[in-house]
């Protein structure tokens, strides 16, 4: 019975704290916020403009593979994944 006490009691002084004094709030809270999104905005207007996307020429795309592939030959990738896999 004595617990049901305990819990009266502890409820009844949450409750009460519910209705004491609302914290007063600055004037400028929130601002801080407002000026980090304005300092991550690089181009505010950049919606409004028609700007081509950049783009790749394809044959130097292909070019690009081919010394990409060149520097990594197929065979070392095999050895990488079969080492890979036989770590148990």
């Amino acid at each position: 019975m004595s617990n049901v006490k305990v819990l009266l009691v502890a409820g009844a002084a949450m409750l009460m704290t519910a209705c004491g004094a609302t914290p007063s709030m600055s004037k400028d809270l929130g601002v801080s916020v407002g000026i980090n999104t304005a300092s991550q905005m690089i181009d505010p207007k950049a919606s409004s403009r028609d700007l081509v996307p950049p783009t790749l020429d394809g044959i130097k795309a292909e070019k690009a593979m081919d010394r990409y592939r060149k520097d990594r030959p197929e065979e070392s990738r095999a050895k990488l994944v079969e080492n890979l896999g036989s770590s148990n």
